[in-house]
């Protein structure tokens, strides 16, 4: 629950720096520029230390954020993360399009619009001047905007073990995607064998009651058997040597996802020992479930009780 905690906080710090880089572009790039209109050198050096006093303060807000932010993605995601890590703003190079600045063009005689021209919004040289050096100033940001929007693309590598679920989440029970859901949450938050564990516990699941309802049918093979009560392996043993309904490969891949499942469920404090395969064991699992429930006949009125009950139990 603290990396999810600090991941809210992400969220926030992400937002503010959006908030700063528009409040910049409108009051930095657009308004106050227009203060590097002057009538000699002495008097450009003096608004030219005023501007870059300020702009100076804004975009060390601007850092400061990116920086917390950068802090926060090292700390709650491993370093083989694929998050996009968001660089600061180079404030040398703005100071150095601020100092080759020209602005003590002559004024122009018989402007229409004085307004306009103290705006920056005539096409006279000196409002020409400061919209170009505005564009200037303005690439300098460009490069954290788009890390911005290569930040939110990145997001989905958080759910790229399930990518196969979402595809087909439609087909799936309301109860199944609820467990896939919360994998997908603890997976997000860098809990990976948490992750797999719930997989592998869904996949037991399904596998209980697609042996009760083969039972129910009236499967020979299971007459007499106890199904509720066998364990993991002993229920995939059925579901392939004795009633040959999955594969050998899908066996074998199911019985190193209960292994890794085990692995990950009891040995508290070590979930993520093995998360360099908690990708690969997400996957497996995921295609696994998927083929579980297409088997399981959601119309059965006696297996809606089943999965009442076994709503309850997980």
């Amino acid at each position: 629950m603290i990396k999810l905690k600090h991941s809210i906080i992400w969220g926030s710090v992400l937002e503010e720096i959006k908030i700063l880089l528009d409040q910049t572009d409108e009051m930095y790039l657009r308004l106050f520029i227009n203060s590097l209109s002057y009538d000699n050198d002495a008097q450009g050096r003096e608004e030219k230390k005023k501007y870059l006093a300020s702009l100076k303060n804004q975009v060390e807000k601007i850092n400061k954020k990116v920086k917390t932010f950068n802090v926060i993605r090292k700390f709650a995601f491993d370093k083989e993360s694929k998050l996009t890590k968001l660089s600061p703003i180079d404030f040398p190079r703005m100071r150095e399009i601020v100092l080759k600045h020209k602005g003590d063009y002559p004024k122009e005689k018989e402007l229409n619009n004085f307004a306009d021209e103290l705006l920056g919004e005539t096409d006279s040289a000196s409002s020409l001047a400061r919209r170009h050096t505005a564009l200037l100033l303005r690439n300098t940001l460009t490069p954290l905007r788009i890390e911005l929007g290569k930040f939110v693309e990145s997001l989905k590598t958080l759910e790229e073990p399930y990518q196969e679920c979402l595809k087909t989440k439609k087909k799936l029970r309301p109860i199944v995607s609820k467990e896939i859901e919360k994998s997908m949450i603890s997976y997000s938050v860098n809990l990976k064998g948490e992750a797999v564990f719930i997989v592998g516990r869904l996949l037991e699941n399904l596998s209980t009651e697609w042996l009760l309802q083969l039972k129910r049918c009236g499967s020979p093979q299971l007459r007499g058997t106890d199904v509720k009560n066998l364990d993991f392996d002993q229920k995939l043993i059925r579901l392939h040597h004795n009633l040959k309904k999955i594969s050998p490969g899908q066996f074998s891949k199911a019985m190193a996802l209960k292994w890794d499942r085990n692995s990950f469920g009891h040995k508290i404090g070590k979930l993520n020992e093995l998360k360099k395969d908690a990708d690969s064991n997400i996957k497996t699992g995921i295609n696994l479930i998927i083929f579980f429930e297409s088997k399981i006949n959601p119309t059965s009125k006696k297996l809606f009780r089943v999965a009442s009950k076994w709503r309850k139990n997980t």
